[in-house]
């Protein structure tokens, strides 16, 4: 953008942010004019694209992924629980938190637990946290070999058309 304008102001910003929105969203036939005729206008391809960023989960959000994904259905190991362990006869919940000590050579033991709801719920706001940005991690290996194989072949078709224009002139 600053090799058109000159310098950088929110304008060029907005220009370059359609462009970057343009690129990763179009179809493979889709010119940058129909793009941003279809989506209302170049504000409005910056304004929603900036907007999609703003969805964020919340704790609650994480607890209630976690607690549909670690059902017991994949256990890491089952044991027998001590009454101890379920002391706080007030909680509705299926979950317990496990203290596990681990030792140098890599074995763990389960040192104390708890059912108590605070406690359970913070883990599994956690481990949903977790869970939720390692599927966004293996989703977006897979989106970034997408994009890759796509501006691969932009490149391709941009080499053709210089190499193309360079003979014909």
């Amino acid at each position: 953008m600053r090799v058109v304008f000159g310098q950088e102001s929110n304008r060029e910003y907005a220009y370059a942010r359609v462009l970057k929105v343009w690129f990763d969203e179009r179809s493979d036939t889709q010119t940058l004019t129909n793009f941003v005729i279809e989506r209302g206008g170049i504000e409005n391809v910056r304004r929603t694209a900036s907007n999609t960023q703003a969805n964020k989960l919340t704790a609650d959000d994480y607890r209630d992924i976690a607690a549909n994904a670690l059902t017991g259905e994949h256990a890491l190991a089952t044991f027998g629980l001590h009454n101890y362990m379920l002391s706080d006869s007030e909680n509705d919940t299926d979950y317990m938190v496990a203290l596990v000590h681990c030792d140098r050579n890599g074995n763990g033991k389960v040192v104390y637990g708890s059912n108590k709801r605070a406690l359970v719920d913070n883990a599994l706001a956690v481990m949903g946290k977790e869970l939720d940005e390692q599927q966004t991690k293996a989703a977006s290996k897979d989106t970034l070999d997408d994009v890759k194989q796509r501006k691969t072949a932009n490149v391709k078709q941009f080499a053709a058309r210089v190499l193309a224009n360079k003979t014909a002139a």
